[in-house]
């Protein structure tokens, strides 16, 4: 489908329906992080914390959800709104009032795992070669030109290896090099 091309609701629908259809494990995850922000928000007594996750990395508490590294995510004055015709979860932050429903918890979760794996790359790198320069899921090191071929198999070998907590996780890099940011 070419992007302006217009459908039609029914087609819409249909085109959403196959998507959860074939993606039945992420519409799984979206509930499952939907169910977090109901306990989050009035987490019952009696409830114990949980894991969203089969590997254990995602622990529901009332606090939030706790990463691999301990910091949490967190969604301070978390509470369902149901002052419109459909019900929604609202938090605050320094912007105001937030939305949030299970897939968007899911792309917090997401990015925060990413950036987790990224800086515990970055501290193994750091014991060979110095990072200068972190930006989103790059990283840049400045090294003497006659140990860039030494330094590009280590950086892309440690970058490519996946966290204990998530072993069989599926990560790579490309690693390029040139006398300048502008130049990789």
């Amino acid at each position: 489908m070419q992007a302006g091309v217009t459908v039609d609701e029914k087609k819409a629908q249909e085109f959403v329906n196959i998507y959860r259809e074939v993606n039945d494990k992420v519409i799984a995850l979206w509930k499952e992080c939907e169910k977090a922000l109901k306990d989050i928000a009035v987490w019952p007594k009696e409830k114990e914390p949980y894991y969203i996750d089969e590997r254990k990395a995602l622990l529901v508490t009332p606090k939030g959800i706790q990463l691999p590294n301990g910091l949490y995510i967190q969604y301070p004055g978390l509470a369902l709104d149901a002052s419109e015709s459909r019900s929604k979860y609202v938090y605050k932050s320094r912007r105001g009032t937030i939305s949030i429903w299970g897939g968007s918890v899911v792309e917090n979760v997401v990015q925060a795992l990413a950036r987790i794996i990224i800086g515990e790359q970055m501290i193994e790198i750091n014991k060979k070669y110095r990072p200068v320069l972190t930006v989103h899921d790059a990283v840049v090191n400045v090294v003497p030109e006659t140990e860039v071929d030494e330094a590009l198999s280590f950086i892309t070998s440690t970058m490519s290896t996946p966290p204990s907590w998530a072993t069989g996780l599926p990560v790579a890099c490309e690693a390029n090099h040139g006398a300048s940011y502008g130049d990789c």
